[in-house]
C-alpha cells in the first residue's frame, strides 16, 4: 500500500516572512504507520519547494499512490486560509487518481469532520484523532475492513457521511516513534527568512487553560470538548532526541547535495 503525504505550496502570515518548515502532522503520522508495518510512505512538500499546484499534481499522479493524506499540527503559515489550498490539492488530485483514497486531518479539521466532507467531495476521510486513528484507518482501507466502527475518523460510505466513535488521547507521547524526519527536505527550511536550517517542534499536546478565544481546540474531537484540557507533554530527553536526529539529517542532506554540486 503506496501512502503519500502531500503538502501544497502555501503562504505565512506577512509577519513571518520566508517560513518555510517540515510538516509535523506528516512527519508523526509517517513515523507511526511505518512502526506498523507500512513501509512505503513518502512526502511530496511543494512548499518546501515551492511548487506550482499543477506541477505538485503532476508529481502526486506519477507516484500513483493509494493514499493521499494532507492537513496540519501547527499552525505556522497561513491560519484558516491554508485550508483552500488542501482543498484545491484534493480536488485536482481526485480528478487525476479518481481510485486514490484522500484522508484531512489534524488543526481544523479535526474539530468540523461533517462539514468538511460536505464541502469536500474529493476527500473520503477526516481523521479526529491522533496517529492511533490514523493507523486504524490504514489498516482498515489496506484491509478492507468495516470502515464504520473506526474510532476518531469520520468516513464517506456509499454517499454517507458516518462518524465512527471517539478514540481517547494518547497519554504517553514519549512511546511514539520519532518523526520520520528521512521524508522531508530538511536542508531546504527557513524560518522567518533568516534562520536556517529550520524546524517546528511538537513538545506537548492540549492545554490546561481552554482560553476562550484560542483556536487550539481545532486539534480535537469537537464530541468531546475535555480532550483539549488533557495536557500531554514529551519528557525532555525525548525533546532532545528528537532535536539531535533533526540535527544530524539536516547535516547529512547539506554534505550530499553539497558533494554533488
Amino acid at each position: 500500500m503506496k501512502i503519500l503525504f502531500v503538502m501544497p505550496k502555501v503562504g505565512a502570515w506577512a509577519t513571518h516572512g520566508i517560513h518555510r518548515s517540515p510538516n509535523q502532522l506528516y512527519a508523526h503520522w509517517a513515523a507511526y504507520v511505518r512502526e506498523r508495518g507500512y513501509a512505503d510512505v513518502a512526502v511530496i512538500d511543494g512548499k518546501a519547494f515551492q511548487t506550482p499546484m499543477d506541477q505538485l499534481v503532476e508529481q502526486v499522479k506519477q507516484a500513483n499512490p493509494d493514499v493521499v493524506v494532507m492537513g496540519e499540527q501547527l499552525h505556522g503559515y497561513g491560519g484558516y486560509g491554508v485550508l483552500r489550498h488542501f482543498k484545491e490539492a484534493a480536488q485536482k488530485i481526485k480528478q487525476a487518481l479518481p481510485k486514490t483514497k484522500i484522508i484531512l486531518g489534524g488543526l481544523w479539521y479535526s474539530a468540523m469532520p461533517v462539514p468538511t466532507l460536505e464541502e469536500n467531495p474529493a476527500v473520503d476521510f477526516v481523521v479526529m484523532g491522533e496517529e492511533e486513528s490514523f493507523g486504524d484507518l490504514i489498516e482498515a482501507i489496506d484491509k478492507n475492513k468495516n470502515l464504520k466502527d473506526i474510532g476518531g475518523v469520520t468516513s464517506r460510505i456509499d454517499g454517507q457521511i458516518v462518524m465512527g466513535p471517539h478514540k481517547p488521547l494518547m497519554e504517553d507521547l514519549d512511546k511514539l516513534p520519532l518523526p520520520a524526519y528521512d521524508l522531508f527536505p530538511m536542508d531546504k527550511y527557513v524560518g522567518h527568512t533568516y534562520w536556517k536550517p529550520f524546524v517546528d517542534m511538537v513538545t506537548s499536546r492540549g492545554c490546561p487553560s481552554a482560553c476562550t478565544f484560542c483556536y487550539e481546540w481545532d486539534q480535537f474531537d469537537p464530541r468531546s470538548p475535555s480532550d483539549f484540557l488533557k495536557w500531554r507533554a514529551k519528557s525532555p530527553e525525548r525533546v532532545m532526541e528528537e532535536l539531535i536526529r533533526m540535527t544530524i539529517l539536516t547535516w547529512i542532506l547539506k554534505e550530499c547535495r553539497d558533494s554533488a554540486n
